[in-house]
């Protein structure tokens, strides 16, 4: 401490400030917006949301508005497998108390390649070999099922 009794106290500060290796605190910015996300239903379907900040931001996701509880802090939310009932608008929000919060929305989408439509008919976008195969509609209510007749689909 001998060498710092006769220099300024101006100079003692500019040392302290420019001195150490720590960072300045810095409001999160989301780095890449959050996109669309198409999913077949029982497939994986991910979010990043990519974040600069200092300190690390504490990261929070929502559903339609509505807070997802989630084991941990995370950049990446996965859905595992993928239901109908998992459309909606998913955003994570960002924030590390400097500044305000930011949020990135995006939308997951279940991607129907394959689906019964309203009037009952089957609809299969995009064939595939592996949709080959026997296929029969059943509809039930409270007086019974009925079926149709097997209907062979080939595919070449």
């Amino acid at each position: 401490m001998r060498e710092l009794v006769n220099i300024p106290l101006l100079q003692i500060l500019t040392l302290v400030a420019f001195s150490g290796t720590e960072k300045l605190p810095k409001a999160p910015v989301i780095t890449t917006p959050l996109e669309t996300v198409d999913a077949l239903v029982e497939e994986v379907a991910t979010f990043m949301c990519a974040v600069e900040s200092y300190p690390q931001p504490e990261i929070s996701w929502t559903r339609n508005k509505i807070l997802i509880n989630i084991r941990e802090n995370g950049q990446l939310l996965t859905i595992l497998s993928v239901e109908d009932s998992d459309d909606g608008i998913y955003c994570c929000i960002a924030n590390n108390g400097v500044g305000g919060a930011v949020e990135s929305c995006g939308a997951l989408q279940e991607n129907s390649r394959i689906a019964v439509l309203e009037s009952g008919s089957l609809r299969i976008h995009n064939v595939q070999k592996e949709d080959a195969g026997q296929y029969r509609c059943v509809a039930k209510n409270s007086l019974g099922t009925a079926y149709s007749k097997l209907v062979k689909l080939e595919v070449e």
